[in-house]
């Protein structure tokens, strides 16, 4: 993402399964990371499954920048089961669009089990509080 976050010719996007509940914790994530991205697409409730909310949005967004000529899609996700559906959507989207050459769908073996959302809200704060005290920053909420 850093390596990408300045070039005017590329879009950074995060695409989580997580829900806007968890929006503060992630930006504060980010910004202590030193990460930028100029979208950030989350669920807006767990009715939805991930998979489906995945490829949707990223129907929405190719569809939606179909006429800036997008030419490269690269995506990164940790479950086997999003980076099959995703490659799929790509590969029918490149059909539909022209200007779409080429796209890569990687996976990224996760390090952690699924949580419950409170227990994942928990750790993550932990995160920012060890952060924080290693970096001398204020509690960011």
């Amino acid at each position: 993402a850093k390596a990408t976050i300045n070039s005017p010719n590329t879009r950074s996007v995060v695409l989580t399964g997580r829900t806007e509940p968890l929006r503060p914790v992630l930006e504060k994530i980010f910004e202590f990371s030193g990460l930028e991205f100029d979208y950030v697409y989350m669920r807006d409730s767990e009715d939805v499954k991930t998979e489906h909310y995945k490829t949707e949005t990223v129907k929405s967004i190719v569809k939606e920048w179909a006429d800036k000529k997008i030419l490269e899609v690269k995506v990164w996700d940790d479950h086997p089961k999003n980076v099959a559906a995703m490659s799929e959507c790509l590969k029918d989207l490149q059909q539909e669009i022209g200007s779409l050459r080429t796209f890569e769908v990687n996976h990224v073996p996760s390090v952690y089990s699924i949580l419950p959302k409170k227990q994942e809200k928990t750790i993550a704060q932990g995160l920012l509080d060890t952060l924080q005290q290693s970096s001398g920053r204020k509690k960011p909420f």
